[in-house]
């Protein structure tokens, strides 16, 4: 799923098969992107390794498809031409009657859901790679504790053992920048993004003001515009980070790896080679340093905002703070030494950490798919999610009103309608967002009506006035 691991990968497979291989992602040139797809065409490239864009790969003679961390949210392409690369080619290994492999520690309660019910074989690793042990968890209460920025000190404390025993240290924290939020003590003013109405991320890296929906910045601002009080910076972003930690540790080596740090070139690599080599004692990241990196000396890894997730409106989101929570804890303890893992949290008691930590991930699943059952949520049913924006809010709702009338007309109560809403975050890039979420008990159902009810809204005249899409088996509500 995410090109910052194509190096490594290539280089393991190198080492392993001599034969030729083919490279696809949008890291590449044209050119370069060209002569891959050449070489897989005519069976010249005996492996192809890629990302999303790489199911559309043509392959002379297919011997086994391989979908490397199956439950990931980035193998759904949602904007312009949509698919599901895992289902995709799912479909595709079907069709020229080869194997497929979905692989992951952390399945999608779909595929777990599609190996029980015997659709799929489940293949079970018992035990980690070689010589890697399992780490220990430790749930950090951070209520009422002495903080630095949004580091604890017994979590500093713990970085400083690790540090003189000469082992590295991972910290995670699935958010960029430095402060999340530009806010007025005073007034209660705080700084917000003109085009999508949320608010701006102060930047210190550029001293900048960001917007981490539409991409838009602007200059930074001390005093509030209406009273003219300082401003307060509030939440924590990876810069914020590794400033606490250059000042408790100067005379350690601390790199961060996020969108910001890696825009360039190889510089993803050049991370990765200074972290394999030792030169990086700490190293600091958004989800990027999560997935599948091999760092033997990494001894303490530390989630240093484990709550994100327990409260969010979206029904996947325990599913998604369980894969992320295994994922990190993956990757300390991958060598000889054993792995500590640091989990701070103002929820020590809930349930979602203790079952985690207990009994594993699978066993949390099964007990996801029971709410899941409960609720008639997917895998128990299916959705599909219309999605209409537009600069003007009147042409928006009045299209999404009248497409919903006519699905519920046609569908004569078969269909379960939840809306129209506005989207979680309503406006996007000065377009305001309307959603409509379509349930049916089973998916010839939910397509049958589907297929007809397309046909007609495509005709309305208010389709012309805004930009919509539809969503199936959608992986995020907004």
């Amino acid at each position: 799923p995410e090109i910052g691991l194509t190096p490594q990968i290539i280089q393991r497979f190198k080492n392993r098969f001599e034969v030729d291989m083919a490279i696809q992602h949008s890291g590449l040139s044209d050119i370069e992107r060209f002569k891959y797809w050449q070489d897989a065409k005519t069976g010249k490239a005996k492996i192809i390794l890629g990302t999303r864009s790489a199911v559309w790969t043509p392959l002379k003679k297919p011997g086994i498809y391989i979908v490397d961390e199956e439950h990931d949210l980035s193998y759904k392409q949602r904007s312009g031409f949509q698919y599901s690369a895992r289902d995709l080619l799912i479909v595709r290994a079907k069709r020229d009657g080869v194997p497929i492999v979905l692989g992951s520690a952390t399945p999608s309660l779909e595929t777990i859901n599609n190996a029980e019910k015997n659709r799929y074989t489940r293949l079970i690793l018992p035990t980690r790679a070689g010589a890697a042990k399992k780490p220990e968890y430790q749930l950090l209460d951070i209520q009422n504790k002495k903080m630095h920025g949004p580091l604890s000190q017994t979590l500093l404390d713990e970085i400083d053992k690790n540090l003189k025993l000469n082992n590295q240290i991972l910290l995670f924290l699935n958010r960029r920048g430095y402060a999340t939020t530009l806010y007025c003590h005073k007034c209660s003013w705080k700084a917000q993004c003109d085009r999508c109405e949320i608010p701006l991320t102060y930047h210190k890296s550029n001293n900048r003001l960001h917007c981490h929906n539409c991409g838009s910045s602007k200059e930074n601002i001390k005093d509030c515009p209406l009273c003219k009080s300082n401003l307060l910076r509030l939440g924590h972003g990876t810069e914020r980070i590794e400033e606490v930690l250059s000042k408790k540790f100067p005379k350690s080596n601390i790199a961060r790896i996020d969108r910001d740090t890696t825009q360039k070139k190889d510089s993803m690599d050049n991370y990765l080679k200074k972290m394999h080599s030792g030169e990086i004692d700490i190293l600091v990241g958004t989800q990027m340093i999560a997935k599948g990196h091999h760092f033997p000396n990494v001894t303490l890894a530390a989630i240093v905002d484990a709550d994100r997730g327990l409260f969010s409106t979206d029904f996947r989101a325990p599913e998604r703070l369980a894969q992320l929570f295994i994922q990190v804890s993956g990757r300390t303890g991958r060598g000889k030494k054993k792995g500590v893992v640091i989990v701070q949290t103002y929820n020590p008691k809930h349930p979602l950490f203790h079952n985690l930590i207990k009994h594993g991930y699978n066993y949390l699943a099964k007990s996801l798919l029971k709410e899941r059952k409960l609720s008639s949520l997917p895998p128990y049913s299916y959705i599909a999610l219309l999605r209409v924006e537009a600069h003007n809010i009147k042409h928006v709702k009045y299209f999404i009103e009248n497409a919903s009338m006519r699905l519920k007309r046609q569908s004569e109560g078969v269909l379960l309608l939840f809306g129209p809403v506005p989207a979680l975050t309503e406006k996007h890039s000065g377009r305001f967002r309307y959603q409509l979420v379509i349930q049916a008990k089973s998916r010839k159902v939910l397509h049958e009506h589907i297929n007809n009810w397309l046909q007609e809204i495509e005709k309305m005249k208010s389709s012309k006035k805004v930009r919509w899409s539809l969503d199936i088996d959608p992986l995020d509500m907004n």
